[in-house]
């Protein structure tokens, strides 16, 4: 960090050319850290630089006899004006053991694999362009952080486990669904007049009742705040955003709190999220089928006209960590995708999380675009999309970090400072590019 230059203003284009700061990375690499410099590969991005940008970005990945470890970088940047070193990160794990490449599956088998047990999917996605939504069709992976094991063909998933309570010790969420406004632009008290004149919306009065009623919280939540948004998802539409806090009476340090959202048309909840009193000692009372008809239920209670319209979807569920003598887990998180005309709608649907201790949805998102979904009658076949992520962007040999086989009983979120993970190689999707093939 330097202080601000004035002199430095941002209609000054680069002084120092990519390739000479390049060159001055390099050598900042050699001089602090040479025993990586012969380890690593320079991974060109070819990302168009912005004319007021300051810095070069460059990206080094490891490799090790010939093979990606892409979880093993070095970031560094360089100023375009001065030439100087301005960040440099280096992300490294010591003193491991790379398996060897003996009796590794061929890379046609792992295509096939691929194809049949991860695969592309015609799905939709939204198109963000000058504050509008446009839906297009895609093929694309809904599986994340999954991979083929080179030697035995098997799936293999390295996600990180997530915890088994939800909750820290000051009876904080962790995970909660904060982002409800993310997709909203909050309104001028000018605008939010506006609004309510010319438009038939509820009144925050009856939007914090129907805010209340799903929360299932009492007069010793106080309303903290509310405000009146735009719904991005759906222009010319508005959202009431409701956070309540809990009156500490007991003067502790423990902090709860509710919030909710409210279509101000409908008022339909579109989302809620809330904390619940933390007990060390609290075990599950319900396990995973039935968290998932509570979930079920309450779909059917709020908005009974999407059942038939979507669908329990597991991939990007997160792993469940395990826990000791058998205990379920305290907390589940489940998705159910929209499905139009066969076709997966992701980040469409429903999200929640279940406190399996007392049978409680804790966290609730519901999205639904509600323009028209443009036709499937002229898409290219599943096979022609897998031939073109194949020819475009490639499967590749890769070695990955696993520390699954060091998490016996409790899980411990970090690596303890004497565990050393597993390397496991695996044929993976090149992460140079998205895996999006136009469906057309």
């Amino acid at each position: 960090y330097k202080p601000y230059d004035s002199s430095q203003t941002l209609s000054k284009l680069p002084t120092v050319s990519k390739a000479d700061a390049l060159n001055t990375a390099n050598a900042f690499i050699l001089k602090v850290n040479p025993s990586t410099y012969g380890k690593i590969k320079y991974q060109d991005n070819n990302q168009i630089v912005n004319i007021g940008e300051t810095n070069y970005y460059f990206n080094y990945v490891r490799i090790e006899n010939d093979i990606p470890l892409y979880g093993n970088s070095i970031n560094i940047s360089v100023n375009n004006r001065t030439g100087e070193v301005q960040n440099y990160n280096c992300e490294w794990t010591d003193d491991i053991t790379f398996p060897d490449s003996n009796g590794l599956i061929t890379l046609d088998k792992a295509k096939q694999v691929y194809m049949d047990k991860l695969g592309l999917k015609l799905m939709y996605k939204l198109n963000y362009d000058q504050n509008t939504q446009k839906p297009y069709l895609v093929y694309s992976q809904v599986y994340n952080n999954r991979s083929i094991d080179a030697k035995t063909a098997e799936v293999v998933d390295i996600t990180p486990y997530y915890g088994g309570h939800m909750y820290d010790e000051k009876g904080m969420g962790a995970g909660q669904a904060k982002s409800d406004t993310k997709n909203m632009a909050d309104l001028t008290p000018e605008e939010k007049k506006a609004v309510e004149k010319a438009s038939n919306l509820i009144n925050e009065t009856k939007a914090e009742e129907a805010a209340r009623k799903i929360l299932n919280i009492d007069s010793s939540y106080v309303l903290s705040s509310n405000n009146l948004y735009n719904n991005y998802s759906n222009k010319g539409e508005y959202v009431w955003y409701m956070y309540f806090v809990k009156d500490n009476k007991d003067k502790t340090d423990r902090y709860y709190y509710a919030s909710a959202s409210i279509d101000a048309s409908t008022c339909e909840v579109l989302s809620f999220d809330k904390t619940l009193p933390y007990n060390p000692e609290a075990v599950a009372k319900y396990n995973r089928e039935q968290c998932i008809n509570i979930a079920k239920e309450l779909i059917k209670s709020l908005q009974p006209n999407k059942v038939d319209s979507v669908e329990f979807t597991e991939w990007d569920n997160n792993n469940i960590e395990p826990l000791q003598n058998g205990e379920l887990p305290k907390n589940y998180y489940f998705t159910f995708t929209r499905k139009a005309d066969g076709i997966y709608f992701p980040g469409n649907g429903f999200n929640m999380y279940i406190d399996a201790t007392q049978g409680i949805v804790t966290s609730y998102n519901f999205n639904w675009y509600k323009g028209e979904l443009p036709a499937s009658t002229n898409v290219i076949s599943a096979s022609k999309a897998h031939e073109s992520l194949f020819s475009n962007l490639g499967l590749e040999l890769q070695y990955v970090v696993d520390y699954s086989k060091n998490i016996n009983g409790k899980f411990s979120p970090i690596p303890l400072e004497n565990e050393k993970p597993d390397i496991r190689l695996v044929y993976s999707i090149k992460p140079n590019k998205p895996i999006n093939i136009d469906a057309m």
